[in-house]
């Protein structure tokens, strides 16, 4: 018995021998594995890198529908290096795809878009797309809705009508901002743009999509509604396409849009203007020493004439930057319109209801006294003035009103501009002058229609033209209107 005992001890230990041996033999012998790195940190073992690939791509099906693509990447600093090694911890691939979704997100393959700052305060915008053929559209939309879609299709298509008397011919429409697309992978933490209306209201109104609709009521006007709701008309026109002017008349119960323009888009257009326009009539006083002192009488009515004028016209975004003078055709002469003055007039005391026009005719309003977007600094702002351009470099400026230079200077944003004392409670202001007449020198009593100036564009300016600005006592800005009939 104990013999057997013996016996099967020894087996036994045999048995253990055998197996440690090829247990150690099995051990002793390299396996390939591959070591999964992020950002440079070993996060985990795995036998097949191709199961890793799969496993990511069947698990990314929600990214690749919601941006229409057939495959999805790891993140660009995961790393599956090649390794050779006795290494027994091995991790799966669902392991390793859950530790690499915590730590960095995955990508697609679309395009980097880089669009060149317009100021120097301003930084490139990068915007990521799922292809160029959607930026594209997009653009095209951007560019639709700022020139008007129907124009732009004549022009792209090169069927704009002639000119035979009035009317406008597109001669260019181009971006202008540099604009670089790159390919690349993009992590799907930003944000990319699949879809090219989504992109356009980004491109055209930037982060604020938000907007307002407003029913019109018995008396509004197009002016009311963007005063009230501090928009230009430009911006007005652009988001109610179906206005088709500033002139449009509103009915009670209509539905207009209000909404601010935030473009990441220099849209430029170049036109060819023909357009009669009215020619403000000039303003006579006669003196009647029979009349008491300060008696005013009209005793002939104004009326403006009509001027056929060609201009060319650059714009912005919509917004008026700069006109150069053609041509300019009187079709009809104004009236003047006569005053009598009773009594001995003092030379430097305005009239209160005899105003002059301050530049010759044939001009355009190209800035009103209105909420508008500068269009040198980009800044939402109220213009405290109106711009008058369309008359060419170096024409004359004209005393609105009998009274006394007050300033005469060039610095700042103004330019060079001048300032008038009316002596009866208001002042004017005449900005971006190219230079001043040499008898406009401060303390000088100046009479209504006498040359200040000239024409510049001195100062914050886009083009030659006159900021005019009248204030009731000082500073107090007041709309120029107030003066003039429109």
């Amino acid at each position: 018995m104990k013999k057997v005992l013996e016996i099967i001890f020894i087996l036994m230990v045999a048995a253990l021998i055998i197996y440690l041996g090829l247990f150690n033999r099995k051990s002793s012998e390299p396996h390939v594995y591959y070591n999964v790195y992020l950002k440079s940190e070993l996060i985990g073992t795995i036998e097949s890198k191709k199961e890793l690939e799969e496993f990511i791509d069947q698990k990314g099906s929600e990214i690749k529908k919601k941006y229409k693509v057939d495959t999805i990447y790891a993140p660009t600093e995961l790393e599956i290096v090649k390794s050779v090694s006795f290494k027994e911890k091995i991790s799966s691939a669902k392991e390793i795809y859950d530790k690499i979704n915590e730590k960095d997100a995955f990508s697609i393959k679309g395009y980097r878009v880089k669009i060149s700052a317009r100021t120097e305060d301003e930084k490139d915008l990068i915007v990521y797309v799922t292809s160029k053929e959607m930026f594209s559209n997009a653009i095209e939309q951007v560019i639709e809705t700022l020139v008007g879609k129907e124009k732009y299709e004549k022009f792209k298509n090169n069927d704009q009508e002639e000119i035979v008397t009035t009317g406008e011919i597109i001669e260019d429409v181009y971006i202008d901002n540099e604009i670089t697309t790159k390919e690349e992978k993009i992590p799907v933490t930003e944000k990319i743009y699949a879809d090219e209306l989504e992109l356009s209201q980004y491109l055209l109104f930037g982060d604020n999509q938000q907007y307002k609709k407003y029913i019109v009521k018995a008396g509004d006007t197009i002016q009311s509604i963007i005063d009230a709701n501090e928009i230009s008309i430009e911006e007005f026109l652009i988001t109610n396409p179906d206005i088709k002017s500033a002139q449009s008349l509103l009915y009670a119960g209509q539905v207009v849009t209000t909404k601010t323009i935030n473009t990441k888009l220099d849209i430029v257009k170049a036109t060819y203007l023909v357009e009669d326009v009215e020619t403000r009539f000039s303003v006579e006083e006669k003196t009647d020493l029979t009349l008491l002192e300060g008696t005013t009488k009209k005793v002939q009515v104004g009326q403006n004439g009509i001027n056929r004028v060609s201009q060319k016209v650059k714009s912005v975004n919509g917004v008026i930057t700069y006109v150069s003078p053609i041509s300019n055709e009187e079709l009809k002469p104004p009236t003047s319109e006569i005053w009598v003055i009773g009594g001995k007039r003092v030379p430097n005391v305005g009239s209160l209801k005899i105003w002059g026009w301050p530049t010759d005719s044939g001009y355009r309003i190209t800035s009103d006294y209105a909420w508008r977007i500068n269009p040198v600094t980009r800044v939402r702002e109220f213009h405290k003035g109106i711009d008058i351009a369309g008359l060419g470099y170096g024409k004359p400026i004209y005393a609105a009103n009998n009274g006394t230079i007050y300033v005469a200077k060039c610095s700042g944003a103004y330019g060079c501009y001048v300032i008038i004392n009316h002596n009866n409670g208001y002042y004017t202001l005449y900005a971006h002058m190219r230079e001043f007449a040499a008898t406009t020198k401060v303390g000088k009593n100046v009479s209504r229609g006498q040359v200040i100036g000239y024409i510049g564009t001195t100062g914050m300016s886009t083009g030659p033209h006159v900021h005019f600005e009248v204030w009731e006592g000082a500073w107090n800005r007041i709309s120029p209107w107030t003066f003039y009939k429109r």
